[in-house]
């Protein structure tokens, strides 16, 4: 006779396709985070067909709630569910569901607001006459300078 581990694995092989374990084991080993469709896809390492159709039938069959804001629909284990804890309590004893995943990290204050550069409270950064020049990609002949009735001054 095999481990627990080895039987637990089995028994998902035979119950759940490898996404659909992969999926279960992250959305019911984790409960009580949200994700987001894409945040799902990347975790479980699968496509993004078949992670968003494991998505929509577990949204369908009442497994998931689903939370959209903005463009983003957020997913997560629906505890109200009539059979949550015994598929809580499936997904635990027979998936490898790891540690805990690390809650969506705050933004890291380096990427905050900048400060201005030296000289540009007081004004002095003015914006260039004219852009960067770009390599000439075309046949065609170079733009001409900008002229003063464009807005710019000319110093």
């Amino acid at each position: 006779m095999g481990s627990i581990s080895a039987r637990g694995n089995a028994l998902a092989e035979a119950l759940f396709s490898s996404i659909q374990r992969r999926v279960l084991a992250l959305l019911f080993g984790h409960p009580e985070r949200r994700f987001q469709s894409a945040e799902v896809i990347r975790l479980v390492r699968g496509g993004t067909g078949g992670v968003h159709r494991e998505l929509r039938r577990l949204e369908k069959a009442g497994w998931l709630t689903v939370e959209r804001i903005g463009n983003q629909k957020h997913y997560q284990a629906w505890r109200a569910c009539p059979a949550f804890h015994e598929l809580h309590a499936l997904v635990l004893k027979t998936l490898e569901v790891g540690p805990s995943v690390a809650p969506v990290a705050k933004p890291s204050p380096r990427l905050g607001p900048r400060p201005l550069p030296a000289g540009a409270a007081r004004g002095a950064l003015r914006p260039s006459p004219s852009p960067a020049p770009q390599p000439d990609r075309s046949p065609s002949p170079p733009a001409p300078p900008p002229s003063p009735k464009d807005g710019w001054k000319v110093w």
